[in-house]
């Protein structure tokens, strides 16, 4: 069983840095086998397309997501509260996961039709979104977000919690190189990105 989980651990973590490569369409199984270090019949025993890996990595993201999300949509609680929230649980998850944002927006601009079918058919991306309208809607009721068209609430709050990420080699020339000033540098952005978008909810 542990052998089994490393393994998978091990293709998973291939088929990222394949996918960011080369995209969905340009990736061969053979690719990720190769970038893992196990033969295609081994690949092929755990994933037997490279679109059910590609699946399973953004399901990973949701997994990680999902739970959190659920709980926060379900309390009461002022927006700004929420606020804070929702920016620390994106900001953790991206510390851990930091190829998401190129990966999701690369994928995007190459297969916007792949991306839109997965959105569309799985049922925890629709539980994601559900979790997303139920806490937009709260915000509604007591009137503080009511102004607030939602393509553009998306698109403010994910450009500036990817921003860092996908800026990462640009903004290392900036910095010092310890680890240290990275993380210094996410910590203070994070609490810019609470800033922000709770100026942008006022009424």
């Amino acid at each position: 069983m542990i052998e089994n989980q490393t393994t998978e651990r091990k293709i998973i973590k291939a088929a990222e840095q394949v996918f960011i490569e080369k995209g969905l369409n340009g990736t061969k199984m053979s690719d990720i086998a190769e970038r893992a270090g196990i033969s295609r019949t081994t690949l092929n025993y755990y994933y037997r397309t490279k679109e059910n890996l590609f699946y399973a990595i953004i399901e990973q993201v949701f997994d990680t997501l999902l739970p959190r999300l659920e709980n926060l949509s379900l309390l009461e609680g002022d927006i700004n509260s929420k606020i804070d929230t929702i920016v620390d649980i994106y900001d953790e998850m991206l510390r851990k996961n930091e190829y998401v944002p190129r990966f999701v927006l690369l994928e995007i601009q190459r297969n916007p039709n792949q991306i839109h079918d997965f959105v569309k058919q799985n049922t925890k991306a629709q539980t994601y979104l559900n979790a997303l309208d139920i806490m937009i809607g709260k915000g509604m009721e007591v009137g503080k977000i009511s102004k607030i068209d939602k393509p553009q609430l998306v698109s403010t709050f994910f450009g500036l919690i990817f921003t860092p990420f996908l800026l990462e080699p640009l903004l290392a020339m900036y910095r010092e190189p310890q680890k240290e000033s990275r993380n210094a540098f996410l910590d203070e952005h994070k609490l810019i990105v609470k800033k922000l978008m709770k100026a942008y909810f006022e009424e």
